[in-house]
C-alpha cells in the first residue's frame, strides 16, 4: 500500500483522497501546536526593582508601614492562562548547624494571593504578560513574618512565622498549563525594619534525612 508521502500515492488516488491526506498531514502539527505549544505556560522569576513593594496596611489596628516581598508570574505561552492558582508547598528553615530543615507545624501546600486582589481566587493571565503574585510581608514595629495565605481558626495552616533565613518552594499552575511553574524563594530578614532580602535560590543544599537536590530541577 502507498504512503502519502510516496509520487504513487499522488498519481492514483482520486483528488477527494488527497485533500483528506492533505488535512491529516497539516492536523497532526496543528494538534501538536495546540497542545504543547500554544497552551499557558508559566515563568516565575524575582526581580529587586519590581517585587519589592512598601504600602501602608490599613486593615491592621496600628496603620503601620508594610514592606511586600513578591514574585512575578508571567505566561509565555500564546493563550491566557485560566483560574491561575500559586501555592507555597513547602518551606525550610535554615537551622544553627547550616543545614535547612523543613519548618516544624506547617501545612503545605498554602494557597497565596495574587497582587492587587481582594481575596485569595484564581485569576487568567492575558498570554506574554505577567501578573506580581504577594508571597509574605513584614510590618514596622513587629518581627513576625507574614505570609500571604489565609489562616483559619483551626490552626491547620500557619500563616505567621519568626524572622531568620528561609526557603519557600513556590508552585504555580492552571486549568491550561501544560505543566506546574517551580521556583525556589530564598528569604532572610534579621527582625530590623526593612532588612529584609529576598532572592532566587540557586545552589545544591540538603535537607534533613534528603538527598541533594538541585535547582535544575525547579526551571
Amino acid at each position: 500500500m502507498d504512503t502519502i508521502f510516496s509520487l504513487i500515492f499522488w498519481k492514483t488516488t482520486p483528488w477527494l483522497s488527497q485533500i483528506s491526506a492533505l488535512l491529516t498531514i497539516i492536523a497532526i502539527p496543528y494538534a501538536f501546536l495546540r497542545l504543547v505549544v500554544y497552551r499557558a505556560k508559566h515563568k516565575i522569576s524575582f526581580q529587586p526593582e519590581e517585587t519589592y513593594h512598601q504600602a501602608t496596611l490599613l486593615d491592621h489596628p496600628l496603620k503601620p508601614q508594610s514592606l511586600w516581598l513578591q514574585l512575578m508570574v508571567k505566561n509565555k505561552g500564546f493563550e491566557i492562562s485560566k483560574n491561575a492558582e500559586a501555592y507555597i508547598s513547602e518551606i525550610w528553615k535554615k537551622e544553627n548547624n547550616k543545614s535547612f530543615c523543613k519548618l516544624k507545624d506547617f501545612r503545605a501546600p498554602v494557597k497565596l494571593k495574587w497582587s492587587h486582589e481582594a481575596a485569595i481566587l484564581p485569576i487568567d493571565i492575558l498570554p506574554k504578560h505577567a501578573r506580581r503574585l504577594d508571597v509574605c510581608f513584614i510590618c514596622e514595629g513587629e518581627n513576625i513574618l507574614h505570609l500571604m495565605s489565609q489562616g483559619f481558626p483551626s490552626g491547620t495552616i500557619k500563616n505567621e512565622i519568626v524572622y531568620g533565613e528561609y526557603i519557600f518552594e513556590i508552585i504555580v499552575v492552571s486549568e491550561n498549563s501544560l505543566r506546574p511553574a517551580r521556583f525556589l524563594l530564598n528569604v532572610e530578614w534579621d527582625g530590623k525594619w526593612k532588612s529584609i532580602i529576598g532572592k532566587p535560590y540557586i545552589k545544591n543544599f540538603t535537607f534533613t534525612k534528603k538527598p541533594t537536590r538541585s535547582f535544575v530541577l525547579y526551571n
